[in-house]
């Protein structure tokens, strides 16, 4: 599938830079129309692969034993924790009107480097509130069928200072 093999040339561009430098800074984002479990979207987090990490797992809660953990796939997908505040992406399809499709499909994934920039528990979706509209097929109350993602990010000399956020443990047996 196309979005598979995208993944794979941004994984080669990601291995390319960070080949010059091993602690490049590198963000990688937007709307890569695959759920967490897709290949397209793991690719890229697969540590054999690409090597970035999930802004998901700069979550409120993240990594604290709470219903968000931070096994790599997001609480959207999964069915776990407060999935509707992480949902990225909703549709309506014409012949279920009243039943708007939900998903999580967008991103921010960042290197190791960056990761350890960014503050815990900066990492938010927002939904953008908007009125109905009788002609759209778009659900009311989001200005986009996409949702933008937001992480605060520590950049500059004095974020060199700063204290870095830790990456996250891997788990037994993750690539």
């Amino acid at each position: 599938p196309i979005c598979e093999m995208e993944a794979l040339s941004v994984v080669n561009l990601v291995d390319a830079v960070r080949a010059q430098d091993k602690d490049a800074q590198i963000a990688v984002v937007g709307d890569f129309n695959a759920m967490p479990t897709d290949m397209a979207a793991k690719a890229l987090r697969d540590k054999s692969l690409g090597g970035l990490i999930s802004a998901y797992e700069l979550r409120p809660g993240a990594g604290k034993g709470s219903k968000e953990d931070d096994d790599g796939d997001d609480d959207a997908a999964s069915g776990k924790g407060d999935r509707r505040k992480y949902l990225t992406h909703s549709f309506v399809l014409e012949d279920k009107p009243g039943k708007p499709i939900e998903r999580t499909i967008d991103y921010i994934l960042l290197s190791p480097s960056l990761f350890k920039r960014a503050d815990r528990g900066s990492f938010f979706v927002l939904s953008v509130p908007k009125p109905a509209n009788p002609g759209s097929d778009k659900p009311a109350g989001y200005a986009s069928d996409h949702n933008p993602l937001a992480v605060d990010l520590k950049l500059g000399a004095k974020a060199d200072a700063a204290k870095p956020a830790a990456a996250p443990a891997a788990k037994p047996g993750a690539k």
